[in-house]
């Protein structure tokens, strides 16, 4: 073998040598990483007649693309859709292994909490039992695909944005809270909004809108701006734009994850909403069952009277079934059938206790009864459920 000598003495032969083997070794490595990357993040995102997902994942680092953002749309129990994009500190191998632990966390607890409120707070506790980093922001949102109502929440994550069908732009920031520490177990916010058909949902880290040297309000402004430009465009079409018009190649110095859906304008066949036993919810149930009724082209009188009925018989819910206890949820179902009428049940999970106040008490259950027929309420210690019918153009006496 014929060996080089650098004037200096250094073998050139081994020097090349050595320094193809490191070049070797990095493509592998970056082969390991971008597997690592691609197993971490969920395989499919979740599917609904009534919404189009899309997402994308940028690393921070060309030498090495993993890191600890993430993004991830399942299915919950109950038919809604569970949205969700968070950073755990930092980047590399270590980030990507305790986002790859968030993430599933955060998917397991899901199941067991009643709203994105507490889901951050078990989300929490998990990281308080197991310091797998040591802070993350989180955003969380649970969508109704059939009615458009959005429940999220917000730990130190940055807003996301909704931009609606004639490009109106929103920030959902009225649910914030501290990041993920794992030792400050405090109650979490949440908020309830309705989204409109064909609205564009926009979650995202901070890494697509954050500059160095540059205040976040300036970022979101661009991303405000950007959004408004692609309000008519398809969800696979908006997050590459969206990259492009934030000048992500350019710029990008940190990792960025990025998900839009939309709630396309299709009507479903069958109403379904769910929310806490609180008063303040009745305003976003009128809201819902009028854009699911609208989108029917149901006529004025009968939306009116289902309104009126469902709203009473939800009310009687949270007025009755979880007095002296911690409230639970309310669900409401509502099936049109050929014949013009509609099927409703109205469920809750407390226990039926009737008022002790005197005075005219039960004129919710006359109201339902005139309103519909085939009324009915069954109560047990495990809850109740009313039911009736709602056929157009008929009246009913009491």
């Amino acid at each position: 073998v014929v060996r080089f000598l650098h004037p200096t003495g250094i073998d050139i032969t081994e020097r090349v040598e050595a320094e193809t083997a490191l070049r070797a070794l990095e493509a592998e490595e970056r082969e390991i990483a971008i597997g690592l990357q691609r197993a971490l993040l969920p395989a499919r995102l979740a599917a609904s007649p009534e919404i189009a997902l899309a997402a994308v994942y940028e690393a921070g680092s060309d030498a090495l693309e993993v890191g600890g953002d993430w993004y991830d749309a399942f299915e919950l129990p109950d038919g809604r859709i569970a949205l969700t994009v968070g950073d755990v500190v930092g980047h590399g191998l270590a980030a990507a292994a305790a986002m790859g632990q968030v993430r599933t966390a955060l998917a397991a607890l899901a199941d067991h909490a009643a709203g994105p409120g507490e889901l951050l707070e078990r989300l929490d506790g998990f990281l308080a039992r197991n310091p797998t980093t040591d802070f993350a922001t989180v955003c969380y949102a649970i969508l109704d695909p059939a009615s458009g109502v959005l429940e999220y929440a917000s730990a130190g994550h940055p807003p996301m944005l909704v931009v609606s069908p004639p490009g109106d732009t929103t920030w959902l920031d009225r649910a914030r809270s501290a990041p993920l520490f794992g030792d400050d177990l405090r109650a979490r916010p949440q908020e309830t909004t309705v989204l409109e058909p064909g609205s564009l949902l926009v979650l995202y880290s901070d890494g697509l809108v954050e500059r160095r040297g540059e205040r976040l309000d300036v970022g979101l402004e661009r991303l405000a701006a950007a959004g408004r430009t692609v309000a008519d465009l398809p969800a696979e079409e908006v997050c590459s734009t969206l990259m492009i018009k934030l000048g992500v190649d350019a710029s990008r110095n940190d990792d960025i994850a990025l998900m839009v859906v939309r709630l396309r304008a299709v009507p479903a066949t069958h109403f379904h909403h769910r929310f806490p036993a609180h008063g303040d919810q009745l305003r976003l149930l009128r809201a819902s069952m009028r854009r699911w009724l609208d989108g029917r082209a149901i006529e004025e009188p009968l939306q009116q009277t289902l309104i009126l009925a469902v709203g009473e018989a939800c009310a009687n819910a949270i007025e009755h079934a979880y007095r002296n206890t911690e409230p639970g949820d309310v669900e409401v179902d509502i099936t049109p059938s050929t014949s013009g009428s509609f099927l409703v049940e109205i469920r809750d999970s407390g226990s039926f206790q009737p008022s002790a106040a005197p005075g005219d008490r039960g004129r919710g259950t006359e109201i339902m009864r005139q309103l519909t027929a085939v009324f009915s309420r069954e109560s047990t210690p495990f809850g109740t459920v009313v039911r009736f019918r709602v056929i157009s153009g008929e009246a009913f006496a009491p």
